[in-house]
Parts: C-alpha cells; sequence; structure tokens
C-alpha cells in the first residue's frame, strides 16, 4: 500500500503521527500486562538480557540486509523504512 500510495503516510510522517502511533502501542502494550506477568518477566531476567540486546541490533541488520536484496524499492533509497516495520515487528 506505502509503495502504491505514497501520499497519505508522507501526510502522516509530515505530521509525526506515526511516532504517536507507535507511543500509544507501546503504552498499550504495557498497560496491558498483570503483576503476575510482571514476576513472569522478573523470572525470565537473565534471557530477556541476553534477547534484547540481539534483538535490539540483529533486526535492524536483518532490515539493512532485507533492503541490499532489491534495487529499485524505496526501501533500498530509504533504508529508514525497513527498521519501522521491524520495530512494529519487535514490539508485537
Amino acid at each position: 500500500m506505502g509503495v502504491g500510495f505514497p501520499g497519505p503516510g508522507r501526510r502522516a510522517d509530515a505530521a509525526d503521527a506515526i511516532l504517536f502511533t507507535l507511543a500509544v502501542l507501546v503504552f498499550s502494550t504495557g498497560a496491558s500486562m498483570t503483576f503476575s506477568e510482571l514476576g513472569a518477566i522478573r523470572a525470565a531476567a537473565r534471557r530477556m538480557a541476553i534477547v534484547l540486546p540481539v534483538t535490539t541490533v540483529g533486526l535492524p541488520v536483518l532490515a539493512w540486509l532485507a533492503s541490499r536484496l532489491v534495487s529499485a524499492c524505496p526501501a533500498r533509497r530509504h533504508p529508514v523504512g525497513g527498521y519501522r516495520a521491524t520495530e512494529v515487528a519487535s514490539v508485537a
């Protein structure tokens, strides 16, 4: 949709609507957690200490590599677009 109809996305990006939407998604994810789920996170702290840095570095690298697979795609000219999709996927 973004390649075929770039206008709405560009307008939303110019108005910082994408940043606002991501902030709402992150807040909603955190607000929907119960105290027992927070306790489970504490129990998994060692795994998270490994997973978080690996995904923080690894997902943007994978997005950049994926943007190198195509030659004429806007993701190749503007690889930041690939990072946004990766960021949303990592929050999910």
